[in-house]
C-alpha cells in the first residue's frame, strides 16, 4: 500500500443533469433516507469526501 504521505488529492465536480426517480425508505418520523455511493473503477482503496450535495425531493 502506498504511504498516505504520497497520496495525491484532487477536487472534482461531478454532476448529473439527467433526472431519475427512485423509491426510498423513511425513518420512524417519516423523514427520507438518501444513500450516496460510488464505484471508483480501481482495484484498490479509494477515499472520497463529498464537500457538497444538492438533491431535490418532489412528491409525485
Amino acid at each position: 500500500m502506498l504511504d498516505p504521505e504520497l497520496w495525491i488529492w484532487e477536487s472534482k465536480t461531478i454532476s448529473n443533469e439527467e433526472k431519475f426517480y427512485f423509491n426510498y425508505s423513511e425513518d420512524n418520523q417519516g423523514g427520507p433516507w438518501l444513500y450516496i455511493s460510488m464505484d471508483s473503477g480501481f482495484e484498490g482503496v479509494t477515499e472520497v469526501y463529498y464537500t457538497g450535495l444538492r438533491v431535490i425531493f418532489k412528491k409525485l
